[in-house]
């Protein structure tokens, strides 16, 4: 079973579409029988991708940092929990569990984890396929920003090539469901 793993916002605080979308996301997920991995909080759009793929039936693996492990904010239906002392053990323990990376539209944890991944795939330690959901335009900021990085001389090459920009979830379809027929028919030969 592939195992996906999701970056996202834990506030309340948003547009709604983004809540739609996650919804339309989790479900998307377990229709392909993927497993998923988030960030174990019953928060935002965490909250609402845990709740979406359990009431599909889905498997979902929380992975949290003590730090959130309380009553009040982790998510209580895990298919499978996994508490780290420290958020970089996390880090770390998501993205070796990780076949694909979804970020979606989040706050400073979730650019925090976007950066890592893509300094990961360009050094070769991250060997899977990362894709950002661009609801209403939320990452164009952040992809001038590394364009302005190239600009600057700060990074030496461009790294869009390391990554798939989709505007919604059944967008991304196209790519998942792609490699869902390679898969299987290399495990037909």
């Amino acid at each position: 079973m592939i195992q996906t793993l999701v970056f996202c916002s834990s506030s309340d605080k948003i547009n709604p579409i983004f809540f739609h979308s996650m919804k339309d996301l989790a479900e998307g997920l377990v229709q392909r029988n993927r497993m998923v991995l988030f960030g174990g909080e019953n928060l935002g759009l965490m909250g609402c991708l845990a709740q979406t793929v359990i009431e599909n039936q889905g498997q979902i693996v929380g992975l949290l940092p003590e730090i959130f492990n309380t009553p009040e904010t982790q998510f209580d239906r895990l298919t499978e929990k996994v508490v780290f002392p420290h958020l970089a053990d996390r880090k770390k323990a998501m993205l070796d569990r990780a076949d694909e990376v979804i970020v979606f539209p989040g706050g400073l944890g979730t650019l925090d984890e976007a950066l890592e991944v893509i300094t990961l795939k360009a050094i070769g330690v991250f060997q899977g396929d990362i894709y950002f959901v661009n609801i209403l335009d939320f990452w164009v900021p952040f992809f001038d920003f590394l364009f302005e990085l190239k600009l600057r001389g700060m990074i030496s090459s461009e790294l869009s090539h390391l990554y798939e920009v989709v505007s919604s979830p059944k967008d991304l379809w196209v790519y998942l469901d792609s490699e869902n027929s390679e898969s299987e028919a290399g495990e037909s030969l």
